[in-house]
C-alpha cells in the first residue's frame, strides 16, 4: 500500500511522516510544490519526494490529480501531514495513549488487509470525534466518515467516484458517492489520528468562510437525501455553514441499491 502525504508550507515540520515508523517511512511519497521539493529530499532521505503539476493546487486538485494519475499502486491512503496517531485505552475506553511504532505498523496493514474491490474505501477515525458510546467499542466500525486518512482501493474509486465537485470537503462527497453506490467504508475507532491544530501552511489559507458555506450548500446539492447543513456560531471564529451527514442510511440505501443492481446484471 502506497502512503501518500500531500503537503504545502511545511518543509521544516512533517508531523505524520516524522510519527511512522521506518519501514512505513520507505514506502511513503510526499507531493509538494516544486520549491519545497528539495527541502524534503534532504531532510526525508527515506521517501519519494513528487512534485505537484502546479504550485497553485489547492487540496482538492491535489488529491484528483494523485488518485487519477500519480499513484503507482492499487491500494493508496492519503494522510494530511499533520498528523499524530493514538490508541483507544482498553481500561477505559474514552482515553487514549500515544501510539507505538508497533500500534502504526499493525493498523497500516489491517488497512491494506481491507481494501478491495468490496471494500474500496477505509480509514482511520479522529480522535477528537471518537468520545461518543459507539466511538468507544472501538474496532473497524461500518458507514461513518473519513477524514484526514483516506484509504482506497483505486481500480473501484477512479470507476466510481467523480473528484473535483468541491473545492473543500471533498472527502465527504467522495465517501458519499462511494457509499450511496453501495460500496461500505471500514473506519478504524480503535487506532485514530490525532491532529494538530493551528500549524502553518497546509490548506488553511484555502478555506474561506465564504469557499466553506459555498461548499456546504453544494454538498446539499449532490446529496440530498442525506446532507443538511446549518449555520454554526463560534466564540473565536467567524461563523460559518456546518453539514449533518446520514452515513449510514446512505450506505444502506447504497448497498440496497446496488443489491438490485447486479441482478440485472447476470
Amino acid at each position: 500500500m502506497q502512503i501518500i502525504i500531500p503537503t504545502k508550507g511545511r518543509i521544516s515540520n512533517q508531523l505524520t511522516y516524522e510519527n511512522l515508523p521506518p519501514e512505513l517511512q520507505r514506502n511513503t511519497t510526499i507531493v509538494c510544490p516544486k520549491i519545497e521539493a528539495f527541502w524534503h529530499k534532504q531532510k526525508r532521505p527515506l521517501a519519494t519526494i513528487v512534485v505537484q503539476p502546479e504550485n497553485g493546487m489547492g487540496i482538492s486538485e491535489k488529491r484528483q490529480w494523485i488518485v487519477m494519475e500519480m499513484a503507482t499502486e492499487d491500494k493508496i491512503v492519503m494522510l494530511d501531514d499533520d498528523l499524530r496517531y493514538a490508541v483507544r485505552r482498553t481500561d477505559d475506553p474514552g482515553l487514549f495513549r500515544a501510539a507505538t511504532p508497533e500500534d502504526v505498523l499493525q493498523a497500516f496493514k489491517e488497512l491494506e488487509e481491507i481494501l478491495c474491490e468490496e471494500t474500496p474505501h477505509a480509514g482511520f477515525a479522529v480522535r477528537g470525534m471518537s468520545i461518543g458510546d459507539f466511538a468507544k467499542l472501538g474496532g473497524w466500525q461500518k458507514g461513518k466518515r473519513s477524514i484526514y486518512s483516506l484509504g482506497y482501493f483505486l481500480p473501484i474509486v477512479k470507476f466510481w467516484a467523480e473528484f473535483g465537485r468541491v473545492r473543500t470537503h471533498e472527502d465527504i462527497d467522495v465517501t458519499l458517492q462511494l457509499l450511496e453506490m453501495g460500496f461500505p467504508n471500514l473506519i478504524n475507532f480503535s487506532f485514530v489520528t490525532d491532529q494538530k491544530f493551528g500549524s502553518v501552511g497546509g490548506c488553511t489559507n484555502e478555506r474561506t468562510v465564504e469557499i466553506n458555506d459555498a461548499d456546504c450548500q453544494k454538498l446539499v446539492e449532490l446529496h440530498p437525501d442525506y446532507v443538511t447543513a446549518e449555520a454554526k456560531t463560534y466564540k473565536n471564529s467567524p461563523s460559518r455553514l456546518e453539514v449533518r451527514v446520514q452515513w449510514v442510511k446512505a450506505m444502506t440505501d447504497g448497498i440496497a441499491f446496488r443489491t438490485e443492481w447486479l441482478k440485472t446484471q447476470k
